[in-house]
C-alpha cells in the first residue's frame, strides 16, 4: 500500500531539509550536544524564531490560531527531517503540547503562544502528581512527575493530575512548577522533574477534553516520526560508508554479508515510517486527515522557503 505522499508533502520535505542544512549543520548539533550550560536560551535564541518564521511550529494548528491548517501528517513530514538533521531543543516537545491542546479542544492565548514560538511546552508522561478540586473549580495539585521532555526549557507544562474523580490533564505554567534538570542520554535534548506544592491550577487550564490514551498516542506518533528521520540518517550514513571503506582491497559494500546487513536496515527502517504514517493519518481532528472532508489536501499550499 503506498505511503499517500503528496506533491505537496514531498515540498514540505525538501523544505524543511533545506532550512535544516542552513541552520543546523552537523557543528551546531556538535555544539548544542557538547555545552555544559546547554538550554533555553541556545535554543530559544536561534532556532524558534525562525522555525515559527516558516510556519513549522504550527503546521497542524488550526487557522484561527496562527496555525497553518494542517494535520498530523504534514507535521510528521516535518519531524522526520527534522530528526534526520538531528535538530536540537525543544521542538518535538512544544509540537506535542500543543497538539494535546488541540485534541482536548483548547484555543486562543495558549496555542498561539506555542505557534509562533514565544513559549516553549512539554508533556509529562509520567504519573506522580495529584490533585484536589477547590470550590472555585480550580485544582491544587502536589507531587512529582517525571522525567519530562524537555521540561527544563519549557514555560508550559502539560501533565495528567490523579483526583478523587479520576485522571485530569492540566496545563501549568512552568513558574508554578519546581523545574529540576536531569542528566538526558540525549545529549541535544534537555530532560526535568516537575514537582509541584499546592500549586493552584485555575479551571480554564484543566483539559477535561484530553485522556492519557489521546496523549499517549499523540506522543507515539510525533516521537515515531522523528526516530524514523534517525533511522533513515543511520541507513543511509552506513550504505555510503560501505562504500568507501575498503577491506582485502574492496570496498565492504560489495561483501554480501554487508549488503544484508544494509538491506535489513532499509527494510526495518521502511516498515517503521509507514507503521507512523499510518498512524498519523488515522488522526481525526486534523485537516489534513483522511477523516475530514476535505482530505489531505484541504490545507493550503506550503506558502514559505528557507531563507
Amino acid at each position: 500500500m503506498a505511503l499517500g505522499l503528496t506533491e505537496e508533502h514531498l515540498e514540505l520535505a525538501d523544505a524543511i531539509r533545506g532550512w535544516a542544512q542552513r541552520y543546523c549543520p552537523p557543528e551546531f548539533v556538535r555544539a548544542a550536544a557538547d555545552g555544559p550550560d546547554y538550554g533555553s536560551a541556545s535554543y530559544l535564541e536561534s532556532l524558534v524564531p525562525s522555525l515559527a518564521e516558516q510556519g513549522v511550529l504550527s503546521l497542524h494548528l488550526p487557522d484561527e490560531d496562527g496555525g497553518q491548517g494542517y494535520g498530523l501528517p504534514e507535521l510528521a513530514v516535518a519531524l522526520e527531517e527534522l530528526g534526520r538533521a538531528l535538530v536540537p531543543g525543544a521542538f518535538l516537545p512544544t509540537v506535542l503540547a500543543s497538539a494535546a491542546l488541540v485534541s482536548a479542544g483548547v484555543t486562543g492565548k495558549l496555542v498561539v503562544s506555542l505557534a509562533d514560538g514565544s513559549r516553549a511546552g512539554a508533556v509529562s508522561l509520567a504519573d506522580g502528581l495529584t490533585g484536589s478540586p477547590a470550590p472555585d473549580g480550580s485544582l491544587i495539585i502536589s507531587g512529582e512527575s517525571g522525567p519530562v521532555l524537555g521540561g527544563s526549557v519549557a514555560d508550559l507544562i502539560i501533565a495528567g493530575v490523579r483526583t478523587p474523580d479520576g485522571e485530569v490533564w492540566a496545563a501549568m505554567d512552568a513558574a508554578s512548577l519546581q523545574i529540576t534538570a536531569l542528566d538526558s542520554l540525549d545529549l541535544t535534548r534537555p530532560v526535568a522533574q516537575v514537582r509541584a506544592e499546592s500549586a493552584v491550577v485555575p479551571a480554564d487550564r484543566l483539559l477535561t477534553g484530553l485522556s492519557r490514551e489521546a496523549v499517549t498516542s499523540l506522543a507515539a506518533i510525533l516521537f515515531g516520526a522523528e526516530a524514523c528521520g534517525i533511522a533513515d540518517w543511520a541507513v543511509h550514513t552506513a550504505s555510503e560508508y560501505a562504500k568507501i571503506r575498503h577491506q582485502f582491497g574492496r570496498p565492504i559494500g560489495q561483501f554480501q554479508a554487508v549488503k544484508h546487513r544494509c538491506a535489513r536496515m532499509l527494510t526495518a527502517a521502511e516498515q517503521a515510517a509507514a507503521a507512523v504514517w499510518d498512524a498519523a493519518r488515522t488522526d481525526p481532528a486534523g485537516p489534513g486527515s483522511p477523516a475530514s472532508p476535505c482530505g489531505s489536501g484541504c490545507g493550503p499550499s506550503w506558502p514559505r522557503s528557507p531563507r
